[in-house]
């Protein structure tokens, strides 16, 4: 990664945190868009994936819970980014530098690379449940890169979203009682047909750790169809399912999460469109 990458990504900056909890700030004042997902069925509005015609840009994070048998969750996100599809990619897999980009990473450091690009993680992250109360949590990942000519096999992919025009609450019907099934990942958020990109995560069986299982991917795909004039644009979006250890319930934790998974994806922006203000 070159020296214009690190100068942004490379450092410590405290103050894109805050401007971005800034930015979330006023949107909640205005009244335009709640971080927090509202009372009942969070984000019960958000379509059940996006697909290539809806465009985010210039709006903020969309966001989706969907229950899950058996105390778990899956929450869908996605952001649109003014920047190059491979801007973003840097960015996410540039493991060792994650903490400086990722608000709610804590610290996260490599063990081992794998030969596909991945690699063996372990992440702390944290989460604030109510004033003076975090959540922290620890996992061990198996992290897995899946380029444009080497996509995710279908049969580790849930598949029950046949299209765009499947309705809202039959998707949320049939996620409840889904199982979780390691190895199977939730569907990607984004459906498409255009270039992109893929990184799994899947936390590892037998490490110490706050969840009982946690899978997700991240998307990052071209949006040519929603770029400004004389720009590029891509698409980010993360799907994960959660399971936490014990009796802690899913219910207390998982608009937070999703709170500051939205938080994430701003931070993702900032950073991937401030590396490319640096090179023009």
């Amino acid at each position: 990664m070159g020296s214009l990458m690190t100068a942004i990504v490379g450092s410590k900056t405290p103050e894109r945190r805050q401007n971005v909890i800034e930015t979330v700030e006023i949107i909640e004042k205005s009244g335009k868009g709640a971080l927090l997902p509202g009372e009942g069925e969070a984000g019960s509005q958000s379509p059940p994936v996006l697909g290539d015609d809806v465009c985010l840009i210039p709006g903020e994070p969309i966001v989706r819970i969907e229950k899950a048998p058996d105390n778990s969750v899956r929450i869908f996100a996605g952001i649109d980014v003014v920047t190059p599809m491979e801007e973003v990619w840097s960015i996410l897999t540039d493991y060792d530098k994650l903490t400086n980009v990722i608000p709610s990473l804590v610290s996260t450091r490599v063990l081992s690379y794998a030969d596909c690009g991945g690699a063996r993680i372990e992440q702390v992250g944290s989460a604030d449940l109510f004033p003076g109360v975090a959540f922290k949590a620890k996992m061990t990942l198996d992290v897995r890169l899946y380029l444009e000519e080497n996509p995710i096999p279908d049969d580790q992919i849930a598949g029950y979203v046949a299209d765009i025009t499947t309705p809202s609450a039959e998707v949320r019907d049939i996620g409840q009682k889904l199982p979780l099934e390691r190895g199977v990942f939730p569907r990607p958020y984004a459906l498409t047909s255009l270039p992109h990109r893929d990184i799994t995560m899947q936390n590892v069986k037998g490490t110490p750790g706050d969840f009982e299982h946690y899978q997700g991917v991240w998307r990052v795909q071209s949006l040519p169809g929603c770029a400004p004039q004389g720009a590029e644009a891509a698409r980010l979006t993360y799907a994960v399912e959660i399971k936490p250890k014990g009796l802690l319930p899913v219910s207390l934790i998982e608009k937070r999460i999703a709170a500051d998974l939205k938080i994430n994806l701003m931070a993702i922006r900032e950073a991937a469109e401030a590396n490319v203000l640096l090179l023009q």
